[in-house]
Parts: C-alpha cells; sequence; structure tokens
C-alpha cells in the first residue's frame, strides 16, 4: 500500500525538542494571575512584571503525560461520532474564518449568515466530513454574540459533531447551554459531548487571558465521550436553513 510520509520521525523530534527550547527559555505571556499562581506551584518560572511564565520539561512533559489521549464526539444522533485518539483518520470542515476571498476577483469580504447556513448544509451532507464548523462568523451578528449565533445554528442544522470558534468565558456559558438543552441536560452532554471548542492563543505565545477562561471552565476540562448507551437518536437535521 502506498503511503504519503510528511516527516519523519527526525522532523517530528526536532519540533518536540524545539518546542521544549521555546516554552523553557522564552516562555508564554499569561495575563491571569491565577494560573500565573497554579503554574508556579508546579514548577514553571515566573516574571510577574512581564506575566511571562516559562515551563521547564519536566512540567511539561508531566502534564503530557497525565492529559487524556483518547475521547469521542459525538453529534445530534449518536450514530455520527468522531474518536480521536483510536487512529481514526478525521475531517473536520473549519470551525470559523473572519473572511472570505471570492473566487471571481478575489475579492476578501467577510462571512455572512449565508456563508454560515451554506457550510453547515454542505458539511453535514459531505459523508466524509466528520465534524461540522460554520466556517465564518457572520458579519450581520453584533461581534459580542458571533459565536453563540454559529453555534445555534450548528446545533440545529446538523447530526454530526461540531466545532464552534468560542471568543470567551462570557460566550461560552451561553453556547454551553444551548447543548446541553439539546442533550438532555449538562450530565448527559458530559456523558456524550456535542461540542468541540476551537481556540487559539495570539502569536507568539501570547494568551489575552480570554482562552485561558475558556480552558479553565469546568465543563470545557470535565467533558469526555464516554461509551454506553446514548439517548440521542432518530433525529433530523433543520434542512430549512
Amino acid at each position: 500500500m502506498n503511503t504519503l510520509t510528511i516527516l519523519s520521525d527526525h522532523d517530528i523530534q526536532a519540533i518536540h525538542e524545539t518546542s521544549l527550547s521555546i516554552l523553557r527559555d522564552v516562555g508564554v505571556h499569561v495575563p491571569h494571575p491565577e494560573i500565573l499562581r497554579a503554574l508556579h506551584s508546579a514548577g514553571a518560572e515566573i516574571d510577574q512584571n512581564s506575566e511571562r511564565a516559562r515551563l521547564p520539561e519536566r512540567l511539561v512533559m508531566d502534564c503530557l503525560d497525565r492529559a487524556g489521549k483518547r475521547y469521542v464526539l459525538y453529534g445530534r444522533d449518536c450514530s455520527k461520532s468522531a474518536r480521536y485518539g483510536y487512529g481514526d483518520l478525521i475531517f473536520p470542515s473549519t470551525a470559523g474564518q473572519f473572511a472570505r476571498i471570492e473566487e471571481a476577483g478575489g475579492r476578501r469580504r467577510n462571512a455572512t449568515i449565508q456563508d454560515l447556513h451554506d457550510a453547515i448544509v454542505v458539511g453535514d451532507a459531505l459523508e466524509h466530513i466528520d465534524v461540522v464548523g460554520g466556517m465564518g462568523l457572520p458579519e450581520e451578528m453584533p461581534t459580542a454574540i458571533q459565536d453563540i449565533y454559529m453555534a445555534a445554528e450548528l446545533v440545529k442544522g446538523t447530526l454530526k459533531p461540531t466545532h464552534v470558534f468560542v471568543a470567551n468565558a462570557s460566550t461560552l456559558s451561553f453556547i454551553l447551554e444551548i447543548y446541553h438543552t439539546v442533550s438532555g441536560g449538562r450530565d448527559a452532554h458530559r456523558k456524550f459531548p456535542m461540542l468541540a471548542v476551537f481556540i487559539e492563543p495570539v502569536s507568539p505565545s501570547t494568551d489575552k487571558g480570554l482562552i485561558i477562561e475558556v480552558l479553565i471552565d469546568d465543563d470545557v476540562q470535565h467533558t469526555q465521550g464516554q461509551s454506553g448507551i446514548c439517548p440521542r437518536s432518530d433525529l433530523h437535521p433543520n434542512t430549512g436553513l
């Protein structure tokens, strides 16, 4: 069987070692006093003036060893799932981009509600898309609720697992309420989660504090897909998007 090798073992090891050296020598800007205190207690070197945490290799490797290696993300129809850490090849559509480039003429524009709806319909219909994202934050919606609106439309428009770009902890609370309601409650969603949260730091190695607030949310930390009988079945997407 033909295989495509993107990175050699040597390349992967080089990336790993370089990442460790950046975390150890350069560190990460963390403007969050509570997390800085926790990192200091765990063994990180903290510069309070610059709010920079330098993470020794021992701390990084210990965290990697303790982190969960497998979980399952479910759709509204639990027969549609994405298994992470099991060796499965998973294809998601993007959780959210801020702009579009028109094929005709190359014009750059913001995403619209229609773009969001189109992305959900296409992602739900394509057999090889395992996790559906909104692919754009619609400009017609107020910035403060764009990600909440995206989450609501995803829940209505697809039976597959979903992932959502989350702006901050405030909007996350509303997004989780949507998923808890559809799942049958908080405990049900923790057991058979439907949502993957998409967040990213600001380059270079900076977090504005908003991402950390999302990461330390109790539901985000404790949600893990489990085996068992999922109560959600015989559902149909809202094809009127």
